[in-house]
């Protein structure tokens, strides 16, 4: 099948009958739509004709519609945002990325299970930037402008509700900070990965599951790496959920900058972009939700659900008011899970809380690890193995947002916490979910919700 190009509204009718064929890799879980089955286009050319609606040449762009697209069905739709490498003119490269996969991005549009499209049906968008700025005015003008075309070019097709906005490395880049600069804000969830945000006041409030991993040499998962005022994703994170936004946050331990592969193949993922609505609460698995709340003598309970299907190890509480130790420069490991430290004396009340080593190949970022046993005064077992060598660490206990305080008891599907401490400097309470990442590179996917206390009763 050749490319074929948009031209006006009218060619609606004549794609309804476009069959996308698909080529199948046995020795593969995914299965990738070649590149004959996107039609192709530009937001300049293909625009409706409208007075100053384009401003610039536009930008090319690819479409894949579902298999037995229906013009009069209502489409979720994926934007997806390339990397700094994809640019150019020849709208092809960013497809072509990672061996025709859009570097793992048309997991999402993955015909392995023969039930997957049909369960999960969609438009996906994918524009080309001729120079690596996703969030330029320019940038911002060319996503303004193909959101446009789309609702004109397919006006019963395009669900404006289930507008999803997703990308990698500078796309990512984009995609936490192009909403700030759209008004009204179109997307109903975010997807950015290993990247970083220099809006955090201003990012809309909308379902954002965001990854990103310790060891990126790229993109720093606590700073940006070009100038000041970029925030990475663990400083982005904690930012916004403590001014009450609901983030999902897969944290990797390894896996470097190209995590996007493993990142668009979590199994919950796909799912969940399309549960969500534009304007509305998070919803869709994972999923936390609060049912209710009592105060007595100044503790909080709190009881609330999470699916079981979200896998999640802990449900918790913390508030900004307790905070980790001061770093100390004295832990040794031995390539086991043996930590000892000449100067720091622990005791039984440490088992459960967590070390945090700051990771040597990346710039600042911090690996968690569980203690599990204290074995001596000086002396720690961890869940996992720590590098051999001398390591600065910080102690986080219980109630500390990178180690909330656990529910006792099963936590799916309801949960309970109870004693929850709220003196007249606390303001929030944060609960966060925690399950593992999902995958081998490690590491966490935690998610939120921000309980706000009002004098003395929720």
């Amino acid at each position: 099948m050749k490319n074929r190009r948009i031209t006006t509204p009218f060619g609606v009718a004549l794609l309804a009958t476009l069959a996308l064929l698909f080529t199948v890799d046995k020795a593969s879980a995914i299965t990738y739509p070649p590149l004959s089955s996107f039609l192709y286009g530009n937001t300049g050319v293909n625009a409706p004709p409208e007075k100053s609606f384009v401003q610039g040449p536009g930008f090319p762009f690819r479409i894949l519609l579902p298999a037995k697209f229906d013009p009069k069905t209502k489409y979720p739709v994926i934007v997806y945002l390339h990397g700094g490498g994809e640019t150019g003119k020849d709208n092809e490269k960013h497809l072509k990325a990672g061996k025709n996969s859009a570097n793992g991005g048309l997991a999402l549009v993955s015909t392995a299970d023969p039930n997957y499209q049909a369960d999960h049906p969609c438009i996906f968008v994918a524009p080309q930037m001729p120079v690596n700025n996703w969030y330029n005015a320019a940038s911002v003008q060319a996503i303004k402008d193909l959101l446009h075309l789309l609702k004109t070019q397919y006006p019963n097709a395009v669900d404006e509700e289930r507008i999803c906005l997703t990308g990698l490395s500078s796309g990512g880049m984009g995609s936490w900070n192009l909403p700030p600069q759209i008004t009204p804000n179109p997307f109903s969830c975010m997807v950015p990965i290993c990247a970083f945000s220099i809006y955090p006041n201003t990012t809309p409030k909308m379902p954002i599951w965001n990854f990103h991993a310790v060891n990126d040499p790229t993109e720093s998962i606590y700073r940006g790496n070009r100038r000041p005022g970029e925030l990475g994703s663990d400083v982005i994170v904690p930012k916004l959920r403590d001014l009450g936004y609901s983030i999902i946050y897969t944290r990797y331990d390894t896996g470097g900058h190209s995590i996007w592969t493993t990142a668009y193949q979590h199994p919950l993922l796909l799912p969940w972009m399309f549960a969500q609505r534009r304007g509305q609460a998070q919803r869709g698995i994972p999923g936390l939700s609060i049912k209710s709340s009592t105060i007595e003598n100044g503790m909080l309970t709190l009881t609330g659900e999470v699916p079981e299907k979200a896998n999640f190890k802990r449900v918790g509480w913390s508030t900004s008011v307790i905070k980790p130790s001061a770093s100390k420069a004295d832990g040794i490991g031995d390539g086991t899970t043996t930590f000892v430290s000449a100067s720091s004396s622990f005791d039984k009340s440490f088992v459960g809380q967590r070390l945090g080593i700051p990771n040597k190949n990346a710039d600042m970022g911090i690996l968690y690890y569980d203690i599990v046993e204290v074995t001596n005064r000086t002396t720690l077992k961890l869940n996992t193995k720590l590098s051999a060598g001398m390591h600065t660490f910080v102690t986080y206990p219980y109630g500390t947002m990178e180690n909330p305080y656990p529910a006792t008891g099963p936590i799916s599907p309801t949960w309970k916490l109870t004693a929850i401490p709220i003196p007249r400097d606390v303001k929030q309470v944060q609960v966060i979910a925690e399950a593992p990442s999902g995958s081998n590179l490690g590491g966490l996917t935690t998610m939120n919700l921000t309980f706000k206390v009002k004098d003395s009763a929720p």
